[in-house]
């Protein structure tokens, strides 16, 4: 009996059907600042795209600053824009933080499935007035089975 409820929820849930897609991306950017500006080093990133019926999520690892995450699962005070199609995924969050000293955080993460080109954008706009934006992009290839 618990088997068959089992089996009914996870067809009725997204999580039965979500796909993931593993790439491996070298990258370079900068950090801008209100005071200053400086270079990325290059670096190695993976990311981790799942893909459910309803929504899409993209997860970036590596260094601190290339750390990165955007979800099309709509929240309170998170606004989404999805322009996903078949050659790129293409998503934006915009967060409004309610404590804190970041007050609003925008992340738009590109990656063309066509030349395996990723582009990354974030903003952390500060309560005090100030900002800090990195850029950085770069060349990806897709990996097989797990991520490293």
């Amino acid at each position: 009996m618990k088997k068959t409820i089992l089996v009914v929820i996870c067809m009725l849930s997204s999580i039965c059907y979500a796909e993931t897609i593993f790439l491996v991306c070298n990258v370079n950017g900068m950090v801008n600042s209100t005071y200053d500006s400086e270079r990325l080093p290059n670096s190695n990133v993976s990311v981790e795209i799942t893909k459910y019926p309803s929504h899409l999520s993209i997860i970036i690892s590596g260094k601190d600053d290339y750390l990165q995450s955007v979800s099309s699962v709509k929240r309170p005070g998170n606004e989404v824009i999805d322009l996903t199609d078949q050659n790129i995924f293409n998503m934006t969050n915009i967060r409004e933080i309610s404590s804190g000293s970041i007050r609003q955080m925008t992340t738009q993460i590109e990656i063309n499935r066509v030349t395996g080109i990723i582009a990354v954008r974030s903003e952390a706009i500060f309560r005090s007035g100030t900002f800090r934006n990195i850029n950085y992009s770069g060349s990806c290839q897709r990996q097989q089975g797990r991520k490293f």
